[in-house]
């Protein structure tokens, strides 16, 4: 959508923030459709609506708030908890899996996922990504304490 690095991390990251604490909110969450489709939806409308802000506030001067938009750092250490916690659970879920979601997550088609895999076609990519992902959740889903540390 014409974004930039930046852009791409700051709306992935905030993307699986919303999806998430969508899943732990809402525990009898059902998707109709394509979880893709789901998360593709929360990425595009997070992205448009920091567009949106941007636009909105474009003619604030920056330059003196550049302080507030350092972390504190107990935000740094509670964020860093979090990833270690999400890391120890996808490395439960085995290495394969982990490499499966690693990629799909940083953007990686499923043909490439298959190529850089191994696996015979990207349709297998695709049903070893949804069979990892279904298993991170079930496993979330059951971690009551995990659902809360991820919060």
């Amino acid at each position: 959508m014409g974004g930039t690095e930046e852009d791409f991390n700051n709306v992935f990251s905030l993307t699986l923030m919303k999806f998430v604490k969508a899943v732990i909110q809402k525990p009898d969450l059902i998707i109709s459709y394509e979880l893709n489709t789901y998360i593709s939806g929360i990425a595009k409308y997070t992205y448009l609506d920091t567009i949106r802000k941007e636009k909105k506030h474009s003619y604030v001067d920056h330059s003196d708030k550049e302080d507030e938009m350092v972390e504190s750092p107990e935000e740094l250490i509670l964020n860093k908890d979090k990833m270690h916690l999400l890391n120890e659970i996808l490395m439960k879920l085995g290495k394969n899996c982990k490499e499966v979601l690693m990629y799909w997550a940083n953007g990686y088609k499923m043909k490439e996922i298959a190529t850089l895999m191994d696996y015979k076609s990207d349709n297998m990519a695709k049903k070893k990504k949804y069979q990892c992902f279904k298993t991170l959740l079930l496993y979330i889903e059951d971690n009551p304490q995990i659902k809360s540390a991820l919060r």
